[in-house]
């Protein structure tokens, strides 16, 4: 009975930690998307599918295929915000990722006005002293996910028999 009881004490702790870190994990993710890393991304990802576009132009690529493309990008670019959200997360704690959280979801004026509180609060402190850093761990990130995605798409437009005009 008490192996019982003690089974059921862990496992129930364990779940908790796990949806207490689910938790962060999407208030990271929805901070992403309200500070505009979202729209960054989308637009990215648009970009990347131009400029593969160009490069397959002539090639009788079936619009299908980019039509699948597009239906993909929301996908990916959750895929890169739950990647910034784990870099965010290695240096902020949940309390910081609320504090960033409020701030950027108020409204630019309110924004404006709070700037110097907000900077000079505990949170705004740790991201002036890690912003270097986060910065290259960011853009590390960044460089993964659109070097991946890119090679991955051009593989696999490859494997359909297309071949990219000569740049």
């Amino acid at each position: 009975m008490r192996a019982v009881l003690f089974i059921t004490l862990v496992c129930s702790f364990c779940f908790s930690s796990l949806a207490q870190t689910d938790s962060v994990q999407e208030q990271t993710v929805n901070y992403l998307k309200i500070n505009g890393t979202q729209t960054q991304y989308e637009g990215a990802y648009d970009q990347m599918i131009n400029l593969i576009k160009t490069q397959f132009d002539g090639q009788g690529v079936p619009e299908s295929h980019w039509s699948k493309l597009e239906a993909q990008k929301e996908d990916q670019v959750d895929g890169i915000l739950n990647m910034l959200a784990s870099v965010y997360r290695s240096y902020f704690e949940e309390t910081d990722i609320q504090n960033l959280y409020t701030h950027y979801s108020s409204s630019p004026e309110a924004q404006q006005a709070n700037q110097s509180t907000f900077i000079n609060s505990a949170t705004g402190q740790k991201l002036v002293a890690v912003q270097q850093s986060l910065i290259q761990n960011i853009s590390a990130a960044s460089e993964s996910w659109s070097r991946d995605l890119y090679l991955a798409t051009l593989d696999e437009l490859k494997g359909m028999g297309f071949t990219p005009k000569q740049q």
